[in-house]
């Protein structure tokens, strides 16, 4: 009764919208942002869609991402730029590369001499261009870092070199840690350039502070510390195991070590296992309480997915052509060549019809046949 419940609510909860006018024909899509969707048309130009399938901003872009704090960036005769929701231009397409989106106030471009500087939103160049490479060209923590002279360093947004240009790695900021490396290897520095946590040695591989406030240090003698951000051993990976996955969702994949055919599972925070290792792969991260897996060695071949809940009930099962993951409460998935999408109790929300389908602000986007329909949801 309780499932047959759940199917009836997820019925009433996605519902079709519209289709594309009959004479668009798109080529590609992308995920609705901020109102708004993506889409290459058959000369393989990009504008965008709103929620009712019609084209509002024009078809006219080499390239086009998602809008995000109400801009997005384009591309035009191999030259970035950004235009507002409304496809006016207000950054013009003169930069050689430049980062994703801005972040922090800032983005980070490269000009015509190869070296990078930031702008802000109206285009204004704050930061000159004086850095040979941009590792991650965003600010985190009020730092971004930045390349000269083959080492890496971090700037703040008046462009000061607050640490120096010393390392051979510098990742983000997180949590107010960043992981840099140097000849003595992996370790972790704060916002003031101090070692943060000085009393754990440096280690062989490691991951950045996630979602879970953990970081992970590897030794060569294959032992492992996840820590949180005080740098307290949250729990201890013995040399028997390899990780997979850092933690998200009070999670963590690892993996037999050594083995040909090693088994893999999920630990918690006090280093338990609490999914068997015995899947084929435990490097998917869970979200919303979800998380894909292989029916197989992902070596082997006609491998299938399925999906699994936090306990290590099967969601969905193995029939999927690709990974899934639920960064939302539906998700595309492949199955049989064909894009559907499933939600988080692995009822079928949208058939497996599609050459293509993206989830994202309420709308799941589907092309086919070169034309589109949007569900809501």
């Amino acid at each position: 009764m309780r499932k047959l419940l759940s199917i009836i609510l997820t019925v009433i909860a996605i519902c079709f919208l519209h289709t594309a006018l009959a004479d668009d024909i798109f080529l590609q899509i992308k995920p609705f942002s901020e109102g708004l969707a993506a889409v290459q048309n058959s000369e393989h130009q990009w504008g965008y869609i709103d929620k009712t399938g019609t084209v509002v901003i024009p078809c006219e872009w080499d390239e086009a991402l998602e809008f995000n704090g109400g801009i997005a960036r384009i591309k035009k005769d191999w030259k970035y730029g950004w235009i507002n929701t409304s496809g006016q231009m207000v950054i013009e397409c003169v930069w050689q590369d430049s980062a994703d989106s801005f972040s922090e106030g800032l983005a980070a471009v490269k000009n015509e001499n190869g070296l990078w500087g930031f702008i802000d939103p109206t285009g204004t160049v704050v930061l000159p261009f004086e850095w040979t490479g941009i590792m991650i060209p965003r600010f985190s923590d009020g730092l971004a870092a930045v390349e000269k002279d083959n080492a890496m360093g971090y700037i703040n947004k008046a462009g000061e070199e607050i640490i120096p240009c010393q390392y051979e790695f510098c990742n983000v900021f997180s949590h107010g840690n960043a992981l840099v490396q140097d000849n003595s290897g992996l370790f972790f520095i704060d916002t003031t350039g101090l070692e943060a946590f000085p009393e754990l040695p440096h280690a062989v591989y490691a991951d950045s502070f996630r979602e879970d406030g953990i970081a992970y240090l590897g030794y060569v003698d294959h032992t492992g510390y996840f820590i949180n951000t005080e740098g307290q051993i949250v729990c201890t990976l013995s040399s028997e195991y390899r990780l997979r996955s850092n933690f998200r969702e009070g999670l963590a994949g690892i993996a037999e070590f050594g083995a040909d055919d090693p088994c893999e599972g999920y630990i918690d925070q006090n280093g338990s296992v609490v999914i068997p290792l015995e899947m084929y792969s435990s490097q998917g991260k869970f979200r919303n309480g979800r998380v894909c897996i292989p029916d197989r060695p992902i070596t082997e071949k006609d491998v299938h997915y399925g999906v699994i809940d936090s306990s290590g009930a099967l969601i969905y099962s193995f029939t999927l052509d690709k990974e899934v993951e639920f960064t939302d409460k539906v998700a595309a998935a492949v199955q049989d060549g064909r894009y559907g999408a499933i939600d988080l109790d692995g009822n079928i929300v949208v058939p497996f019809e599609y050459d293509d389908i993206k989830t994202g602000d309420g709308i799941i986007l589907c092309l086919k046949d070169r034309n589109i329909k949007l569900y809501g949801y």
